[in-house]
């Protein structure tokens, strides 16, 4: 499974997650592997903070700003 994992180009879009009725959120490994969409450090954050049980809002949404502002301030 883990050799089928890197040769996979991307992964799927949110929009694309949620044509095939899938969660929004990706999976772990799509962010750890750098795979297109999921390669930016905010997806590295959102995943660090979802794994501490933080409840963070996905990184491709207005709220995720605004989120991370009141991290930051606290």
């Amino acid at each position: 499974m883990d050799e089928a994992k890197k040769d996979v180009p991307h992964c799927l879009t949110g929009d694309e997650r949620a044509k095939v009725f899938l969660a929004p959120e990706p999976p772990a490994w799509c962010i750890e592997m750098n795979k297109w969409p999921y390669q930016s450090q905010d997806w590295k954050d959102w995943l660090k903070y979802k794994r501490a049980n933080a409840n963070p809002p996905l990184p491709d949404t207005p709220a995720w700003e605004t989120w991370i502002a009141d991290r930051a301030a606290k």
